[in-house]
């Protein structure tokens, strides 16, 4: 260190404590320089390692982003069905990014972006999206199918059971015919019970959209499906019913100008609807 005129005039202790002062700035200097480097070197050898593991974008992968990667390559098809997904980007993921990189017509690699990671979520989404349609499509099929297996196998026992099914259109036109020689008859309706009346409810028959109902001869097993119908307060699902009965004939306004017949059943039996 070279001394200049105005340290020579200073006493000893001046001139150390000076000279001290100046070499602890100066190494402090040298020591936040070599801190700033290092941990730029750091950053640096960070970010190619996390690059090399094939993570989505700058900066280190979670296991969360990785475990959503590895779901959606595997709803893909590129994943082994048997892979684990366990957050850890293997040589088995690492395979899986190449063919799906080679399925977009590119260079294989370890590398994936934002967009990368982001495009195979959406394939992932649209893919299980129809699977998912396609199961609840099957499904309703399926229901569809055992519905319309129920349906006929009733239909084959109201046959046997000697009840010819109706229509609306048949309750609309044809009931008197029916009445005249007591033809056993099966009617489609929902089961009410009002003011004492119990009524079924045929909304297609506009002539007479509610019938009412004559229960003396009905069967034990017709009568235990009402009375579980009214324990359920009328549910839907438990009343809507198909009522083989007899058509007799009522007299609707009785005593007035606008009296007129319409048909009543005599039940004998009660299915529900499948």
């Amino acid at each position: 260190m070279e001394l200049t005129n105005e340290d020579q005039q200073l006493n000893p202790f001046q001139f150390y404590s000076r000279w001290y002062v100046s070499l602890t700035t100066k190494r402090e200097a040298t020591m936040r320089g070599s801190l700033v480097a290092l941990t730029v070197g750091l950053a640096m050898v960070c970010s190619i390692s996390v690059v090399l593991a094939g993570a989505p974008g700058p900066g280190a992968a979670r296991p969360l982003q990785v475990h959503a990667l590895q779901a959606d390559l595997k709803s893909l098809g590129f994943l082994p069905p048997d892979a684990a997904v366990d957050g850890v980007m293997g040589p088995v993921t690492r395979k899986a990014v190449q063919q799906w990189q080679e399925s977009r017509g590119r260079r294989p690699s370890r590398f994936l972006d934002y967009s990368d990671v982001a495009l195979i979520e959406q394939q992932a989404a649209s893919l299980r999206a129809q699977e998912s349609y396609a199961a609840r499509a099957a499904e309703n099929a399926r229901r569809r199918l055992q519905e319309q297996a129920a349906e006929d196998q009733l239909n084959r026992k109201l046959k046997e059971l000697g009840f010819q099914l109706l229509s609306p259109v048949d309750l609309n036109l044809d009931w008197r015919s029916f009445m005249t020689n007591e033809t056993k008859v099966a009617v489609r309706g929902t089961y009410y019970h009002a003011h004492d009346v119990e009524m079924l409810s045929t909304p297609d028959n506009k002539d007479q959209p509610t019938i009412q109902l004559y229960t003396n001869d009905a069967s034990r097993d017709a009568r235990k499906l009402m009375l579980e119908c009214r324990n359920s307060n009328f549910k839907y699902s438990l009343c809507e019913m198909i009522v083989g009965a007899t058509i007799r004939k009522c007299i609707l306004n009785k005593g007035k100008l606008n009296e007129k017949e319409i048909p009543c059943l005599n039940v004998q039996e009660a299915f529900l609807i499948p």
